[in-house]
């Protein structure tokens, strides 16, 4: 596929895209860029989170991007998902991967990583704390919203690691 055929397929699905510039010169640089998305697996899947997701990620996969999934169980619990029962919400991750296989996503350059099987490394938890350390108490409150928190809200001290674990995963993918 030509460049200008793949540029046009990522930029129909990419609304953070930086720069048109910096995304063509990505894709003249590197047959196969990488592309992440994460979700915490909570329960049913809506249509765009089912079928519009199964297409996206075909569109970009087409257009030679490999794509990973991060699947984030520990972030659900953290997040009292399902109860903050982890083996149901690790049943429900596993649900939300066969609906888009139903859905015809495909997965030959799609990864799924659960975050449970990265965060058992000490490199991942030493970069958690890192970035706890140079950041203050209330900035980190302030990113409560990624996971669907208001700064007014009570959280749990396992919540106040939420950004920082978020940071720490877009070092690991």
């Amino acid at each position: 596929m030509k460049l200008e055929e793949r540029f046009q397929l990522i930029k129909e699905d990419g609304e953070e895209i930086l720069t048109e510039e910096e995304l063509r010169d990505l894709l003249q640089r590197k047959k196969n860029p990488i592309a992440y998305d994460g979700f915490e697996p909570s329960g049913n899947l809506h249509i765009a989170q089912g079928i519009m997701r199964a297409i996206n990620v075909n569109k970009m996969t087409k257009a030679g991007v490999h794509f990973k999934f991060w699947v984030a169980d520990w972030f659900a619990w953290m997040n009292n998902k399902m109860g903050g029962d982890l083996e149901k919400i690790q049943t429900v991750g596993k649900y939300q991967i066969e609906v888009w296989k139903a859905s015809g996503m495909d997965l030959d350059h799609v990864e799924f990583i659960w975050s449970n099987s990265v965060m058992n490394n000490g490199d991942y938890w030493k970069r958690v704390i890192e970035i706890a350390r140079l950041n203050s108490l209330s900035r980190i409150v302030r990113c409560s919203q990624i996971m669907g928190r208001n700064e007014s809200d009570a959280l749990s001290a396992a919540q106040i690691f939420y950004p920082c674990m978020q940071c720490s995963d877009i070092f690991e993918l």
